[in-house]
């Protein structure tokens, strides 16, 4: 075998991860590897281009898996579920069949969510309302436990709408696109601020069996009745004002109540009544009082807070890895939703009082890490360490 004096001789014959330390690439199979290395009279240059021939094959596989903006992902025909993600209006629709289907609950919740991160992209947005303000935001459908049903990818171009639904402005028509799988006519209703709150959005999810709850701001009510809110500071804390319309033959109720400042809200569920009264703060008297609340201020309060909630289970475990690609960022996004998810199942089926969210995190990775595995029993008197059954 020539070699060449000045190149370096290894003192043993070199291992795979030698080769794969030098390469700084992905390897195939330690079985092809193995085969390649342990053939007699071979020269270096040969292993290296035997090696070559392996990489470029798995190189491919693993290109074709990576390119997330040009894949869809079709799970069985019999199933009938699919999972389609398309980059160039970046929204991500999941349907599944009902046999995998989670029964949505009566109270949802429509809101911005924020992916964080620090990657210099077009999509990344600035909410200063939120914890981390720089990232990705998405439209997020919550019930009021958290579970996220349905979330699209804001990218600042307008979405495609169904044939059968109205134009309600870039507000209302993401109401409109998020709530296409809720039930209608069985009593559901959608919690929304001031930036979705219309009264066409409110009139049309009526016509569809859904009722609707939400603040308003002012100039998306024409001829409105109220005081202005230079007037409405004047007023005494408490002091409530409702006013009925009907917008395409739809009833809506508006009520403007006056807490540290004025919050008009609107609703086809409920209006003033029954009022409660609810404890505050006055700091002229230095004690608590008791203050008159409308009923549609409890129930949004009640009901409005499924997407902040989701948040917070996401912002105390999360995966933590780092990529200079930014659909990286989005992807583990969507798989901390995904276990915060499947953790909100558990805790809601178990009979027993669930495990808390990093105990989850922690079976479900041991049970991931033991998928294809084969325990084969051992012989000899057993160890004392503790067995994980999953």
């Amino acid at each position: 075998m020539n070699e060449d004096p000045d190149r370096p001789q290894p003192s043993t014959s070199l291992r795979n991860d030698e080769i794969v330390h030098l390469l700084d690439v992905p390897y195939g199979s330690d079985d092809e590897c193995d085969e390649v290395i342990d053939e007699d009279n071979i020269t270096d240059d040969q292993i290296f281009a035997r090696l070559d021939e392996i990489l470029d094959d798995r190189n491919d596989e693993l290109q074709q898996q990576r390119s997330i903006g040009e894949t869809s992902v079709i799970l069985p025909q019999e199933e009938e579920a699919s999972i389609e993600i398309v980059q160039t209006g970046t929204t991500v629709d999941i349907s599944t069949s009902n046999k995998y289907k989670s029964p949505m609950r009566p109270s949802l919740s429509v809101d911005e969510q924020i992916c964080a991160t620090k990657t210099h992209h077009n999509m990344r947005q600035y909410n200063p309302r939120k914890p981390h303000k720089w990232g990705y935001k998405l439209y997020v459908l919550c019930d009021d436990k958290g579970f996220s049903h349905q979330f699209e990818i804001y990218s600042g171009q307008t979405q495609s709408r169904l044939a059968s639904e109205p134009d309600l402005g870039e507000t209302g028509n993401i109401v409109v696109r998020l709530c296409r799988k809720v039930p209608r006519n069985v009593n559901y209703t959608i919690y929304c601020d001031n930036f979705y709150s219309s009264l066409l959005l409110f009139s049309y999810l009526r016509t569809q069996g859904i009722f609707a709850l939400g603040t308003f701001r002012r100039d998306r009510i024409p001829n409105i009745p109220f005081t202005d809110k230079k007037e409405g500071r004047k007023e005494s804390r408490g002091t409530s004002v409702e006013f009925t319309t009907n917008v395409n033959d739809t009833k809506l109720s508006m009520v403007s109540w006056r807490d540290n400042d004025s919050v008009m809200l609107g609703s086809t569920l409920c209006g003033v009544v029954p009022m409660e009264s609810i404890k505050r703060y006055d700091r002229k008297a230095k004690k608590y009082i008791d203050v008159p609340c409308p009923q549609i201020v409890k129930v949004y309060n009640k009901h409005m807070g499924g997407v902040d909630l989701m948040d917070s289970h996401i912002g105390r475990h999360h995966i933590r890895l780092r990529s200079r690609k930014w659909y990286f960022r989005m992807f583990y996004h969507m798989v901390d939703m995904a276990v915060v998810n499947a953790w909100i199942l558990h805790s809601t089926l178990s009979e027993t009082k669930g495990m808390t969210q990093k105990e989850f995190r922690t079976d479900l990775g041991v049970t991931l890490c033991k998928i294809g595995s084969v325990n084969t029993p051992k012989r000899g008197r057993p160890s004392n360490d503790s067995t994980i059954f999953v």
